[in-house]
């Protein structure tokens, strides 16, 4: 019973396709007289080739055992048709490479980049669920076990929810935290992550020196406050509350992090490079080697830039 099934699906596959026994023969390396005997039933191929003629036909090897297997436009068309029906990690790897694969090969439709966008939109909305998942867990255990810990996941979590569009939602959940605990400097954080992420940056400069006069050795508040002034054009103030967070923590890398890109917008690379290299040098004095790639980098692209417009 098996067996009929693997032959007619060769068979039908095959059809379904447009080709020939003998294009098919050629393709893998076969005599046309095997195909024939596949598709009756009369012998079975080797099964190291099973994969190759699953993927010719554009369907896995499961496929090809399972009745009425149907054919796909591209082998790249049905792993996504998988994934979207496992959801696994793997499938989704294998689908991603068979399409970047077709997409370097030039020969594609807008079909496909459509069917390829979909398949990584579902992979996005899968990611979320999972990230939501483990930070809820985090913040359900509490501030206890570990405070810093327990603020950052809610302040990605605002993030996570900003990206997904609903940062008003944010908003309105941070007004009643900070109302509820403004003795807690992280909730006067959580409170300019939401208002910058909503672009409320004129609330968010009032809501910034209202917060730095209740917790003025928060360091975290002043990159906020860079940020805000920033935005607000603001630059000389800017530099100036980056420089107050760096007082109270030398160590601060967001506070570096936003100093070296106002300076990059100034076009003063010198003081760039030297941001930047003070970062790496903070970086890797705690071990994240990997880290300091990223400001290393960015030093670099700054030197070359003097070099270039010498």
């Amino acid at each position: 019973m098996m067996n009929s099934i693997f032959s007619e699906n060769l068979r039908r596959l095959r059809q379904a396709k447009g080709y020939t026994q003998e294009q098919v023969s050629d393709h893998l390396g076969v005599s046309p007289q095997s195909v024939s005997r596949w598709e009756c039933g009369a012998t079975f191929p080797d099964i190291l080739l099973l994969p190759a003629i699953a993927e010719h036909y554009c369907v896995t090897v499961d496929d090809l055992f399972r009745e009425g297997a149907n054919a796909y436009q591209h082998y790249a068309d049905r792993l996504s048709s998988l994934y979207q029906s496992t959801r696994e990690r793997d499938d989704f790897i294998r689908a991603d490479n068979e399409y970047r694969r077709l997409i370097d090969s030039g020969n594609y439709t807008t079909e496909d980049l459509r069917s390829y966008g979909c398949m990584h939109m579902i992979a996005m909305w899968e990611c979320a669920d999972k990230a939501m998942m483990a930070f809820d867990e985090v913040i359900a255990k509490g501030a206890q076990e570990d405070m810093r810990t327990y603020y950052r996941t809610r302040l990605q979590k605002m993030q996570l929810i900003d990206c997904l569009g609903h940062n008003a939602v944010n908003l309105e959940q941070q007004r009643s935290a900070l109302f509820e605990h403004p003795e807690e400097p992280w909730e006067h954080v959580l409170m300019l992550s939401a208002l910058c992420n909503g672009k409320e940056y004129d609330a968010a400069y009032q809501q910034f020196l209202s917060s730095i006069a209740l917790h003025p050795n928060t360091s975290e508040l002043y990159v906020y406050g860079g940020t805000i002034c920033e935005e607000l054009g603001r630059i000389e103030e800017a530099f100036s509350w980056l420089d107050k967070g760096l007082a109270l923590d030398p160590e601060l890398c967001d506070a570096k992090y936003a100093k070296a890109q106002l300076y990059e917008k100034a076009n003063d690379w010198d003081r760039a490079i030297e941001v930047w290299s003070s970062l790496v040098s903070d970086l890797e004095k705690r071990g994240f080697t990997i880290e300091a790639n990223e400001p290393r980098k960015n030093a670099e692209k700054c030197r070359l830039k003097i070099r270039t417009d010498k």
